[in-house]
């Protein structure tokens, strides 16, 4: 009786120390995988990573803590991101006044020659205190040399109607914009476009404009809008707001979806559109559109290697329970895989799920995710998240960890 006393005890701690290490080696992998955090250098909520080319140097601009920052798509050293003038003071509140004063910058956007910049002016109203957005304004310089001290110029953007209209909501006293801008961002300096998607309250249709130069925006129409849910039935730019487009077969496309990139390389044309559709990642060559995968959250955001395509995750308006980053894999010939694979790098563990990923680039397209220079932006909703890591991040062959930029 002892004897099988002892056989059952003897399997029942076999089973647990089991099941346990195996329970305990995905979290020791992943803590294996953790290093030392970088101090912060570029925070703040950043939509957008802006390629721009100026005298033959290929530079990476964002809108950040300090308003403007850049640096040398080429310089992988932590800490190097410099402030750029602002045609603005930056917005600060005047207690004696009980006033607003100066701009934030929203963001920073570019086309094959000339930068611009997003910004707003806000009021406070009523014994609340209560701040709402009062001017958005939109500013441009063509500048071949990157100067520091050329001066911005501010661009009409009023002589038609108001491109940038924001209406309160008097359901819920939220304020709510009707405009987007949205850029191309490819990586060959001659394929990058700007635009601006805008309602008209008096047709009651969206209206798209092309920057060009510091001119006022010029108006085009955009008669087809690439959505993968509507199937073969393309939809009308004029019914269907666009948010975001992309540089294919010598053509501009237009899409409904917020996450779109290219595997267009520096001196390689694009053969593919990646675009992601709610959960769903789908992929085109310009004929035929295929679905790859289910990312099992919200896509939000899409870079490209020549082994890996990226997937940043999140709802951009409510909080999402699966978020982060995670990826898959690219064959040679541009075609992604059919489900999601782990990553050698610990950029799970770093952009985990609590946060949503605003943003996602590839510095050096056309490397292999391990060889190339990433970047990515983060924040969160609710308590779940470290305010300390809402901002930019970075992965650098050199350093081979993702870590703060």
């Amino acid at each position: 009786m002892k004897t099988k006393i002892k056989t059952v005890a003897y399997t029942l701690l076999l089973f647990v120390i089991f099941n346990l290490t195996s329970c305990w080696q995905p979290i020791f992998y992943e803590i294996r995988k953790d290093v030392k955090p970088e101090e912060p250098t570029v925070s703040g909520v950043i939509p957008n990573i802006t390629r721009y080319t100026a005298d033959g140097v290929e530079y990476l601009f964002v809108s950040a803590d300090g308003g403007i920052r850049y640096k040398p798509a080429a310089n992988n050293i932590h800490g190097s991101w410099f402030l750029y003038p602002t045609p603005f003071a930056l917005a600060s509140y005047d207690f004696q006044a009980s006033s607003f004063v100066g701009q934030q910058v929203i963001s920073v956007f570019a086309n094959s020659d000339t930068l611009y910049v997003l910004s707003a002016e806000y009021v406070s109203t009523g014994s609340e205190g209560i701040t709402i957005p009062s001017n958005i304004n939109l500013w441009g310089k063509t500048n071949s040399t990157l100067s520091l001290t050329e001066e911005w110029k501010l661009i009409d953007t009023t002589s038609t109607l108001n491109m940038f209209p924001i209406v309160k909501e008097y359901n819920t006293d939220y304020y709510t914009n009707f405009f987007n801008v949205f850029q191309t961002n490819s990586p060959m300096a001659a394929h990058r476009h700007t635009y601006i998607c805008t309602y008209d309250s008096v047709t009651l249709k969206y209206r798209y404009f092309e920057l060009i130069g510091t001119n006022p925006p010029v108006e085009i129409t955009i008669s087809r809008v690439e959505d993968a849910i509507a199937g073969d039935t393309y939809l009308d730019g004029s019914k269907a707001r666009v948010y975001s487009a992309a540089y294919l077969n010598g053509s501009v496309r237009f899409y409904s979806s917020r996450a779109v990139v290219t595997d267009e390389t520096f001196t390689e044309e694009a053969k593919h559109i990646y675009y992601g559709e709610s959960t769903a990642l789908w992929y085109t060559d310009g004929t035929t559109a295929s679905m790859a995968l289910n990312a099992g959250e919200y896509i939000s955001c899409l870079e490209v290697c020549s082994d890996a395509i990226l997937i940043g995750r999140g709802a951009t308006f409510i909080e999402s329970k699966d978020a982060g980053i995670v990826k898959t894999t690219r064959e040679e010939n541009g075609t992604p895989g059919s489900f999601l694979v782990p990553f050698a790098t610990n950029a799970s563990f770093q952009i985990s799920e609590v946060y949503t990923v605003l943003t996602l680039l590839n510095a050096t397209p056309g490397y292999p995710e391990l060889s190339s220079s990433l970047y990515s932006s983060v924040s969160f909703y609710s308590t779940n998240g470290v305010f300390k890591n809402i901002g930019l991040w970075s992965y650098y062959p050199e350093r081979g960890n993702w870590n703060r930029e």
